[in-house]
């Protein structure tokens, strides 16, 4: 009988220092489920916040290409004039160039062409007189044409209101490509905060499967750790009853042995191990 007690203390302290091993993964369990889940909450507030972030960028987008419009229909009829203006201003200035035998443009390009002459080809001196002479004569015919322009009224009025409609429409332009500018901002910030959403979702779902696993583990943990317990607590009661069934035998006579108890007793005999059914069976018949 002895042999069997300590048999039973031996597999119950085994047992008490599974429970503990398993108590402690547990635990450990716990902890890092807690660690996940916080930082779980903490990304689905990230979230939210890109979110509302995400949509006022997205409203604010929409206005900017609203202003961007806004401002084409304005300036536009601006430009229209203009080159209405300019057609009118064309077609005074060929009733003045016609006297000249020149458009103003065609001077122009002439000087243009000259000068740059001057500049990269080499010329001998009585050749670059002759230049000079003509470039001074260009000169001349293209100042007395703009002088002559400048003598009539509808002329001038036109010039001096297509500048004044250009500086309008070079504000309106200037104010497009702010505008443009902050557009390219809220893009860049837009994609930027889509790049950190879809990072986040991603370690959201790890998150998720590594919780999945935990919680899984821990359920096997839980399971194996019940099953251990009720385990102790039935060798402690086998403990018991062989306490008390030690001091029976000690007052009164051996219980029948039946075929049964005789067959486990001889396996125990053999040094076979037993189950706790098995070794309450020999205790019920007085054999240990």
């Amino acid at each position: 009988m002895s042999e069997v007690v300590e048999e039973l203390m031996s597999r119950k302290e085994a047992l008490s220092k599974e429970i503990e091993e398993l108590s402690r993964r547990l635990e450990e369990l716990r902890g890092k489920k807690e660690k996940l889940l916080e930082e779980i909450r903490g990304i689905k507030q990230e979230l939210d916040q890109m979110m509302e972030r995400r949509e006022e960028i997205a409203k604010k987008k929409k206005e900017k290409i609203e202003e961007i419009r806004k401002l084409r229909t304005e300036y536009e009829p601006l430009i229209e004039e203009v080159k209405k203006l300019r057609g009118r201003a064309r077609e005074i200035r060929r009733k003045y160039e016609s006297e000249e035998g020149s458009s103003l443009r065609e001077i122009e390009r002439r000087i243009a062409k000259i000068e740059s002459k001057l500049q990269t080809l080499p010329l001998s001196p009585k050749r670059e007189r002759e230049v000079f002479e003509e470039l001074k004569a260009l000169y001349e015919k293209k100042a007395r044409l703009e002088a002559s322009l400048m003598t009539h009224k509808e002329y001038v009025e036109i010039q001096n209101k297509i500048k004044e409609l250009e500086g309008k429409i070079s504000e309106y332009k200037e104010k497009r490509r702010k505008i443009r500018e902050e557009l390219e901002q809220l893009t860049h910030d837009l994609n930027e905060i889509r790049g950190k959403f879809r990072e986040k979702i991603r370690r959201k779902r790890e998150i998720k499967d590594e919780l999945t696993s935990i919680r899984e583990e821990m359920k096997k943990l839980r399971s194996r750790l019940i099953e251990l317990q009720n385990t102790v607590k039935d060798i402690e009661k086998i403990l018991v009853v062989l306490k008390r069934s030690k001091k029976r035998r000690a007052k009164g006579r051996p219980k029948e042995i039946s075929e049964e108890a005789k067959k486990i007793y001889e396996r125990f005999l053999r040094g076979e191990k037993l189950t706790l059914e098995e070794i309450l069976i020999l205790q019920n018949s007085g054999l240990i």
